[in-house]
């Protein structure tokens, strides 16, 4: 049986349609019998702390090489190539929309998501 991993920042339980939609694909997995692990990283993405940043590249960077690994925008989107490249699992990005393109955002900031996304893109 294939298990799956599922990788999400913040609170699971925070009503947004975002994490409605992440807890319906999480259940939904395990109840189609497909058991599936949630870790839960710290909530500063898509603009991560440094500890926040350390701590999911370690957790998503354990996930076993046969387990795929469903990673939220969030985190996909911000999380360093290096950290995605050191993933050994096959990565899902659950890519909503590109972060680039989010309000508010500074050039260099801007820039820095596309450039990004788009690098982790090609490894997933």
């Amino acid at each position: 049986m294939i298990e799956a991993a599922f990788a999400v920042p913040g609170d699971l339980e925070t009503v947004t349609g975002g994490y409605l939609y992440e807890k319906r694909l999480l259940h939904g997995l395990r109840d189609a019998g497909t058991p599936t692990e949630l870790i839960r990283l710290g909530g500063s993405f898509p603009d991560p702390t440094p500890d926040d940043h350390a701590q999911a590249a370690a957790a998503l960077a354990a996930v076993p090489p046969d387990r795929p690994l469903i990673v939220d925008g969030f985190v996909f989107g911000s999380l360093s190539p290096e950290a995605l490249a050191a993933i050994a699992a096959p990565v899902v990005g659950m890519v909503h929309h590109p972060l680039a393109l989010e309000e508010g955002l500074t050039a260099e900031r801007r820039r820095y998501l596309f450039e990004t996304e788009r690098a982790n893109l090609r490894r997933a």
